[in-house]
């Protein structure tokens, strides 16, 4: 396991001091061949103070890393370049459609207090890699916190949705300056938001229906603010923990809420979440195999639940998730042209797509 350490144990607890001392021990380094830059603020989510480990996933856009393995990492803190052996860059699984890196994992350890705001960069460029920034069995610790101490997440909103890390959308101040109902939309969001937060916080069953989870990690991206995070990567957690892992990932196809739990494996580096995305989506699949999603007789079915399989395949496909005994990444989008096809057979000629179930109950065994 690689943890990692800053070697500011015995410097003076978030002060400058045992930074500084850190960075007179760092020769620079050469910026040449630069393939991205992109400012991050560090920010402690829980405790109040102490040495952090600052854990997190940092988007990148489409294009930016094509082969992380030929790719050099420099991590700046307060603009000190840190030494290679304090802290470790992973690529995390998933592309874009370009067949690019989607995001990475940064870790480090800092001494943080609650209140700090630590500004910190993450650049890459053309060189000949060390082994533990490349490999991400190497490079990432395999328990990697559902919900990490501390987080080093980027400042720039117009970056974060270049990102393409939620799809396509645009930032709540350009939504607000339209004025009208686009504006009222976005005051009423964040009043309710509140009110809910305040009400029954991160528990899933009361909050994660149609998955706010996804909800809160889209908010963060249009607005960077990272209170937005932290509730989406806390709600994700309490979901994945406490329904999909205590049910052996049987969801419900109604409970079914699984784009926050992808989102929040990209957005922290927990693999538990990548796992439970792969499981559920073969426990879903059983809908598929039976033939159940063409079928406008079957109880369960409806267009929710067509929906909601198709989406579960695509999400393990995206984070190429393991499923179970039946499905593996590559057969979950072998298979999605078939489920569709199957999807489709419930449509009607009027274009309306019919289904006899009411509720939904439990999957099919």
């Amino acid at each position: 396991m690689l943890w990692l350490s800053l070697l500011v144990a015995t410097a003076s607890l978030g002060g400058p001091t045992g930074r500084q001392d850190l960075a007179r021990t760092i020769a620079p380094r050469r910026a040449t061949d630069r393939l991205l830059a992109v400012e991050l603020m560090v920010t402690r989510v829980s405790g109040d103070s102490g040495i952090a480990l600052v854990s997190s996933g940092v988007p990148l856009a489409p294009g930016a890393i094509r082969n992380p393995r030929t790719v050099r990492w420099d991590l700046y803190v307060e603009g000190s370049l840190l030494a290679d052996t304090s802290y470790a860059v992973g690529p995390l699984v998933g592309k874009h459609r370009d067949g690019s890196l989607r995001a990475v994992l940064v870790q480090f350890r800092l001494p943080l207090r609650r209140a700090d705001r630590v500004r910190a960069s993450l650049s890459a460029r053309e060189d000949k890699p060390l082994a533990y920034h490349t490999d991400p069995e190497r490079a990432i610790a395999p328990d990697v916190p559902a919900v990490p101490e501390a987080v080093a997440l980027p400042t720039s909103v117009e970056y974060l949705i270049n990102s393409d890390l939620v799809g396509p959308t645009v930032s709540v101040g350009s939504s607000e300056r339209m004025g009208g109902d686009w504006a009222n939309y976005e005051r009423q969001f964040r009043k309710f938001a509140d009110l809910h937060w305040a009400t029954s916080a991160a528990l899933w069953s009361a909050g994660n229906y149609y998955d706010r989870a996804a909800i809160y990690y889209t908010w963060w991206v249009r607005t960077g603010d990272v209170e937005y995070w932290k509730r989406a990567t806390l709600m994700a957690a309490d979901y994945r923990t406490k329904y999909l892992e205590r049910n052996n990932y049987g969801s419900s196809l109604y409970w079914a809420q699984l784009e926050g739990v992808a989102l929040h494996y990209l957005a922290t580096g927990d693999s538990r979440s990548r796992i439970a995305v792969g499981r559920t989506a073969d426990v879903l699949g059983a809908y598929y195999r039976k033939g159940a999603l063409g079928n406008t007789r079957h109880r369960d079915m409806e267009s929710r639940g067509q929906a909601r399989s198709l989406l579960a395949f695509l999400l393990a496909w995206e984070v190429q998730a393991p499923g179970g005994s039946v499905f593996r990444p590559g057969r979950m989008v072998s298979a999605s042209p078939s489920m569709l096809t199957q999807i489709l057979t419930a449509q009607d000629s009027s274009g309306a797509l019919l289904g006899e179930g009411t509720a939904v109950l439990a999957p099919i065994t």
